[in-house]
């Protein structure tokens, strides 16, 4: 709010952007950040993928039958996909995004 008031119209909703882009720094700090962020995605998806395959699977394992092994994999990577999906239509109004699934996660 504060970076709103004192640059008007000009602040971009995404903050690392808004740094100069011909500085070396502001590159590492950009290409650390998507590291961050790429390596967090898994972290994040695990316990939702948890709780979704022991509802769906009950208490079947992977180790004892090949096909609920890749049934699994399947449904990880549908997941996956829906959440690339949802990401790439979002990413035009990403202020939009975030205040629509803010508005579910109070």
């Amino acid at each position: 709010m504060l970076g709103y008031a004192a640059y008007g119209a000009e602040v971009k909703t995404v903050v690392i952007t808004n740094l100069p882009q011909d500085k070396p720094f502001v590159q590492v700090v950009q290409f650390l950040y998507s590291v961050a962020i790429l390596l967090s995605a898994p972290l994040q998806l695990f316990p939702a993928l948890r709780i979704m395959e022991s509802r769906l699977f009950k208490r079947k394992s992977g180790r004892e039958d090949l096909r609920v092994k890749w049934t699994k994999n399947a449904f990880r990577a549908l997941v996956i996909l829906v959440c690339y999906f949802v990401s790439w239509a979002g990413a035009k109004d990403l202020d939009k995004f975030v205040s629509f699934v803010g508005s579910f996660a109070w």
